[in-house]
């Protein structure tokens, strides 16, 4: 492979990386603590839609970070997750319940988000670097 070829480096890898983690540990806890009462900071939030945001995120987040690698065990894994976050909250001495629909949304969420990771989007943490080095010199 050429140097044109390759793809670009994130700089701040450890960094988006963190960032990702972070953003699965938030997952896994809200999905495994007492069910709070629906709002968040005065608005309404739909259960599925929350569910389906959270996962895209993460496999647009976890998408970025493989930068043209493959895609297939990272968002396996996080729909695994999903289904087993489901499950374990059977067991939850929170009242948190199972419900299949949100298995779908997580699952939902994932392959979309792994979708997107096939169009230029998945350079949008490159992209976001950029910009910061443009404001830093301009």
């Amino acid at each position: 492979m050429t140097a044109s070829q390759q793809k670009p480096a994130l700089r701040g890898l450890f960094y988006w990386r963190v960032l990702c983690w972070w953003l699965l540990a938030v997952v896994v806890t809200l999905t495994l603590i007492p069910e709070p009462d629906g709002s968040v900071i005065g608005f309404q939030v739909n259960d599925k839609v929350a569910h389906f945001v959270c996962y895209f995120a993460l496999a647009c987040g976890f998408g970025c970070l493989r930068l043209g690698r493959r895609l297939f065990w990272p968002m396996l894994l996080l729909m695994l997750l999903g289904v087993l976050l489901e499950v374990v909250q059977l067991l939850s001495m929170y009242g948190r319940m199972f419900d299949p629909w949100d298995m779908l949304a997580n699952s939902v969420g994932v392959f979309l988000g792994a979708i997107m990771m096939l169009t230029p989007l998945s350079h949008a943490f490159l992209w976001f670097e950029r910009a910061l080095d443009n404001n830093a010199r301009g």
